[in-house]
């Protein structure tokens, strides 16, 4: 479950690095 979870969240941080390059940093730190 949780990692279903955190799967969702990676494709909502992946979806917004698609629509603004400025997340690109952003989501690199994230992980």
């Amino acid at each position: 479950m949780s990692s279903l979870r955190a799967t969702n969240t990676f494709k909502t941080i992946k979806k917004m690095v698609k629509k603004s390059k400025y997340f690109d940093e952003d989501k690199t730190r994230f992980i």
